[in-house]
C-alpha cells in the first residue's frame, strides 16, 4: 500500500514509458516455503514458482460500467525497497483480526505499519511509523478531477474518531490493559491529558500525555498500575481542540474474569461508631489494591487495603456535618482519586484532596443551596475534567462544572419533581455526552434529563417506576447496545427495569419481585463474568443481599446471600484482586452487626 504522492513518484521516475499510471493499491506476496517471508526470489528460473502473488480486481474496474475494458493487461514493475511494508485491511479490523496482524507485523520486522480504512488501528502496534490511508484509487484517473476515479476504504470526513483494541461499544466490556487511541484521515494536533481524558473510577487519571503514534494516531498512556481494575467504569473525553465538532465523552466498563457468582462472608468486617451510609471502591494511595470510603456520621472513613481484600483500619476525616452520599473521582487532574461527599441539612458538599498516598487535605466546601441526597461525577460539559451533579431534598439537581483544579463555577438548578433520591450520569441518547436519570421515592418514578451538549440540559421527562424507587443505575440490560434504566423500589418490593429505546427515551417499566424485603441499594456490574450486567440488591430491614445473574434473554438467576445487616448501600469491587467483583455494604443503626460488610465471589 503506496500513497497517491507515493505512485506519483513512481510514475515519474521509475516506470517505463508507455506506462500511463500506477495506482497506489499495493498487492499481496505470499512465499508458500516459508510462512514468516514475503520475500520472492530476485532471479527465479523460468518455470520456478517460488512465491504467489495475488490481485483483486473490484468490477466494474470503472465508475461507469461502458467504460471497462474487455481485457486487462498488467506490466510489472519492480521496484527495489528494503523496506518491510504491512497493510491492515478493513476486513482485518476487529479483535481477532488485529492480534494476528500485529503478530504478523512482529514475525515480519515491519518497518512501516499503514492502516486503510476508518476502523480500526492496528492493534497495539507501537511504530512511529504508524499511518492513516483513508480512501485508495484502485480505477480511473488521479487528482481531484479524475475522471471515473474510484477508491475502497473512502475516508469518512475530517472528523477523527475513537477507537480500542476491542469492538465493544461503550455499553459492553473492555480488555483490562485497553489503550485508547484516536485515529484521522488529517494530521492531529498535539494531545494532550485533559483534549484527550481517560479517567478510571476506581483508578483515577491516566496523567501521562498521550503521544502521536504516527501523524494520523494518538494512543492514550497505559492505565494506572498497567491496566484498569475488573469491573471498573472508564470514562473517556475527546475535546474539540482534536477535531471533533462537538466534545465526545463515552464510557466503558472492564471485563471481569469468568466466576461462579456465589458469595460468603469474610472477616474483617467492621464494627464503627455511628450511622454509615454510603460507600465508594477506588485505588486511593496507588498500590494497585482497591480501599473503601464509607460516608459515616459526622466523617469520611477511608480504610486502606492491607492486601488480602479485607477492611484495614480507618482514618476518619471529619466533614463538619453528618455525611450521607459521597463519590470518588480525580477533581484537580492529579491522577489520584478525591472524596466528595454531601452534608445532611446542610447547603454544601465537602470535597477533600489526596495527597497521592491515601491521605487527604480538606474540606473545602461546593455551595449546593440544599441539603443533597446523592451525587455523581462526570465530565459533564466535555472538557476534559470531572463535574458534580447532585439531587437536592428542594425536588431539583443541582450541576457545577470543574473549572479545572477542582474548584467549581456557580451551580445550575434543573427542577425534576417531587422527592429526589439517586441519581445517575450516562449517556442514555448515544450523543456522545451525559445525561442525567434520578429516581424520585414520593412520585414513584425516574425523571431523564437530556444533555444539550455544553453541560446544560432539557427539562426533565417523567417515567413510571415500581413504588418508592431509591436507587438507579444505567447499564445495558439486553445487550443491545443501548443504557436501559433499572431502579430499586423500596415500597413495591421489586425492580424495575426501563428498556432504552435507543434515543433516550424508554419503554414502561417491567417489574421483577424481590424476596421479602424492601429493595433499598443497587450495584450493577459483570458478577459471573459473561459479558452481560448482573444486579446486586441490597434490602433495608432484612441482612439481605439479592443476586440477580442475567441469563441474556429477559430473565435472571436470583441467588440470596446474608449481609452483616440491614443494607443501606451496597457497591461492588475486586477486593481481593481474583478478577471478578466482591460485593461491599453498609448497615446503618447497627448496634451489634457488622457495619460495614464483605462478601467475596468465591
Amino acid at each position: 500500500m503506496i500513497t497517491e504522492d507515493e505512485a506519483a513518484q513512481l510514475l515519474e521516475n521509475v516506470a517505463p514509458t508507455g506506462v500511463q499510471d500506477v495506482f497506489p493499491y499495493g498487492f499481496v506476496v505470499r512465499n508458500p516455503n516459508d510462512p514468516y517471508s514475503r520475500t520472492l526470489p530476485a532471479n527465479p528460473a523460468e518455470d520456478r514458482f517460488d512465491g504467489v502473488v495475488t490481485f483483486a480486481y473490484k468490477v466494474p474496474l470503472q465508475a461507469n460500467p461502458a467504460d471497462d475494458p474487455f481485457t486487462v493487461s498488467i506490466l510489472f514493475l519492480a521496484v527495489d525497497d528494503d523496506a518491510v511494508r504491512i497493510t491492515q485491511s478493513p476486513e482485518e479490523q476487529t479483535p481477532a483480526a488485529a492480534a494476528a496482524f500485529e503478530a504478523r507485523a512482529v514475525a515480519l520486522g515491519a518497518d512501516l505499519l499503514a492502516i486503510l480504512g476508518p476502523q480500526g488501528v492496528a492493534g497495539n502496534a507501537d511504530r512511529s511509523s504508524l499511518r492513516m490511508v483513508c480512501d485508495v484509487r484502485v480505477a480511473g484517473a488521479a487528482g481531484a478531477a479524475g475522471a471515473g476515479a474510484v477508491t475502497i476504504g473512502d475516508a469518512p470526513g475530517v472528523e477523527p474518531w475513537l477507537s480500542t483494541p476491542s469492538s465493544a461499544d461503550p455499553a459492553h466490556a473492555i480488555p483490562a490493559t485497553t489503550r485508547f487511541q484516536i485515529a484521522s484521515c488529517a494530521p492531529i494536533p498535539t494531545a494532550g491529558g485533559t483534549t484527550f481524558a481517560v479517567h478510571g473510577f476506581h483508578g483515577g487519571r491516566n496523567v501521562v500525555e498521550p503521544y502521536l503514534a504516527g501523524p494520523h494516531v494518538v494512543r492514550a498512556s497505559a492505565p494506572p498500575n498497567g491496566s484498569f481494575f475488573p469491573g471498573e467504569e472508564v470514562e473517556v473525553t475527546l475535546t474539540t481542540t482534536l477535531g471533533f465538532p462537538k466534545p465526545i465523552v463515552a464510557r466503558y466498563r472492564v471485563a471481569t474474569n469468568p466466576a461462579p457468582a456465589r458469595f460468603e462472608s469474610i472477616s474483617g468486617q467492621a464494627q464503627l461508631d455511628g450511622d454509615p451510609r454510603h460507600v465508594s471502591v477506588g485505588d486511593l494511595n496507588g498500590d494497585g489494591k482497591l480501599d473503601l470510603v464509607v460516608h459515616h456520621s459526622y466523617y469520611a472513613g477511608v480504610f486502606l487495603n492491607p492486601g488480602n481484600g479485607t477492611l484495614g483500619t480507618v482514618t476518619r476525616y471529619n466533614a463538619g456535618y453528618y455525611t450521607n452520599i459521597g463519590a470518588l473521582g480525580d477533581l484537580d487532574g492529579d491522577g489520584h482519586l478525591d472524596i466528595v461527599t454531601t452534608r445532611d441539612t446542610r447547603d454544601s458538599i465537602a470535597v477533600f484532596f489526596n495527597h497521592g498516598d491515601g491521605t487527604f487535605a480538606g474540606p473545602t466546601f461546593v455551595p449546593a443551596g440544599s441539603s443533597a441526597t446523592s451525587i455523581a461525577l462526570g465530565d459533564i460539559d466535555g472538557d476534559g475534567d470531572l463535574d458534580l451533579a447532585t439531587a437536592l431534598r428542594a425536588d431539583t439537581i443541582l450541576v457545577a462544572l470543574n473549572q479545572g483544579n477542582g474548584t467549581f463555577a456557580a451551580p445550575s438548578t434543573y427542577s425534576v419533581g417531587q422527592g429526589p433520591k439517586r441519581l445517575v450520569l450516562a449517556d442514555l441518547d448515544g450523543d456522545g455526552d451525559l445525561d442525567v436519570a434520578v429516581a424520585k421515592q414520593q412520585s414513584n418514578d425516574v425523571s431523564v434529563l437530556i444533555n444539550r451538549g455544553d453541560g446544560t440540559f432539557e427539562d426533565h421527562r417523567v417515567y413510571g417506576t415500581g413504588q418508592r424507587p431509591t436507587d438507579v443505575v444505567a447499564v445495558d440490560m439486553d445487550g443491545d447496545g443501548h443504557l436501559d434504566l433499572v431502579t430499586t423500589n423500596n415500597d413495591g418490593g421489586s425492580v424495575s427495569i426501563l428498556r432504552n429505546r435507543g434515543d433516550g427515551t424508554f419503554d414502561a417499566a417491567t417489574n421483577y419481585p424481590i424476596a421479602a424485603g424492601s429493595p433499598y441499594a443497587l450495584a450493577a456490574g459483570d458478577l459471573d463474568g459473561d459479558g452481560d450486567v448482573d444486579l446486586a440488591v441490597g434490602l433495608l430491614y432484612s441482612k439481605t443481599v439479592v443476586i440477580l445473574l442475567n441469563l441474556g434473554n429477559g430473565s435472571f438467576d436470583v441467588r440470596t446471600y446474608t449481609s452483616g445487616g440491614s443494607v443501606w448501600d451496597i457497591a461492588l469491587g475486586d477486593l481481593d484482586g481474583d478478577g471478578d467483583l466482591d460485593v461491599i455494604t453498609t448497615s446503618p443503626l447497627s448496634t451489634s452487626d457488622p457495619e460495614v460488610s464483605i462478601l467475596r465471589n468465591n
